[in-house]
């Protein structure tokens, strides 16, 4: 009952990522490749932001050109020498006309500051959907455990964030799409869970395996020695917290 007590956090963590992507694949669908061109990104002072481009935009159509995986938008500025560009774009079913112009950068190539990507929403039944939600925190998971691993062995710089990175980049998910909102909260779920678990001190895993020790040994080990590892753990943790917070607060700072 102990043990059951201690992981029913971390599992209420995967039941809310589990629950939040039954509704995105239900409602909102899942992601699948297309031929159709998605902004998914608006840089900021750009052109298509002066234009009124906005993410999840569905370009349809630029100087009467049809605008496709096979003749992109970037491949319509390039034929036109970075002439304007009257686009046709779709947005929550509306088709709407902008004219962009594009501005030409250092590398002598014309942008209009957009990111992209080719697919298209497609909506699960509820089988289907509640079938990818229960794998979703698995997958994710070992996703999450490799690129621990590969930053512990020095494969990958390590790149922490705290709650001021966390909610800059929720609020840019939010800024994307409705879709990579509850992408990001789901993700963030599932590593909320699997940190927990973790056997470190002061973590709900540091606590199971305090337990799988006294199952080992068939006896209580003594409260003030495991209070006290805990308690240690604690002010490590929250040490690389306040250093992670200062890092991203720096950062802020720096970027106006």
């Amino acid at each position: 009952m102990r043990f059951f007590t201690i992981v029913a956090g971390p599992l209420a963590n995967f039941l809310t990522a589990i629950v939040v992507m039954m509704f995105v694949y239900t409602i909102l669908g899942v992601p699948l490749p297309s031929k159709n061109e998605r902004v998914v990104d608006v840089r900021a002072d750009s052109a298509a932001a002066a234009a009124g481009l906005k993410t999840a935009d569905l370009i349809v159509e630029a100087n009467g050109q049809a605008i496709t995986a096979d003749h992109t938008i970037r491949d319509q500025i390039k034929a036109a020498g970075g002439a304007p560009q009257v686009l046709k774009v779709l947005r929550l079913g509306q088709l709407l006309t902008l004219t962009v112009t594009p501005r030409k950068q250092p590398t002598g190539e014309f942008l209009i500051g957009v990111q992209i990507e080719h697919y298209d929403l497609t909506a699960l039944s509820f089988g289907a959907a509640a079938k990818q939600a229960l794998i979703y925190p698995i997958e994710k998971s070992k996703i999450i455990l490799v690129g621990l691993y590969d930053m512990v062995t020095g494969k990958e710089k390590a790149e922490l964030s705290g709650p001021i990175g966390i909610t800059r980049e929720i609020a840019r998910a939010a800024n994307r799409s409705v879709w990579d909102y509850f992408g990001i909260i789901a993700m963030l779920s599932v590593y909320l869970g699997l940190f927990n678990l973790l056997p470190l001190p002061a973590l709900d895993g540091g606590r199971a395996l305090f337990l799988g020790l006294e199952a080992l040994i068939r006896r209580r080990i003594n409260p003030r020695i495991e209070a006290t590892v805990h308690t240690v753990g604690l002010v490590v943790l929250l040490g690389v917290l306040l250093l992670v917070s200062f890092k991203d607060f720096t950062r802020l700072i720096g970027k106006g």
